[in-house]
């Protein structure tokens, strides 16, 4: 595996999370995550499409793939691992706020 998929796997898997948080609270928490998933996987298609048309840049199926396996273990860690969820949610201005 490449550095390439180490990096398409952590930055959708970001993307897929910022998506998740990002729909609204009335979503179901199963129609949530397959909404955001659904969202990453529709964006890495069509970046992998416009790569194909890109002569500087290489088409890849397997970009694809990585994109969706990160997206899918982020989306799973922020809704049921309260690590995860603590770091992404902390407020570094805090003590500058009082």
């Amino acid at each position: 595996m490449g550095f390439d998929k180490v990096a398409h796997f952590f930055v959708f898997g970001l993307l897929g999370t910022l998506l998740f948080r990002s729909l609204r609270m009335e979503f179901r928490a199963a129609q949530r995550w397959l909404l955001a998933f659904a969202g990453v996987m529709a964006y890495a298609a069509a970046d992998e499409t416009l790569q194909f048309f890109n002569p500087d840049r290489s088409f890849d199926p397997w970009d694809w793939v990585a994109d969706g396996a990160g997206a899918l273990l982020a989306i799973f860690l922020y809704r049921n691992w309260k690590v995860y969820r603590g770091i992404l949610e902390y407020k570094f201005g805090r003590r500058l706020a009082k």
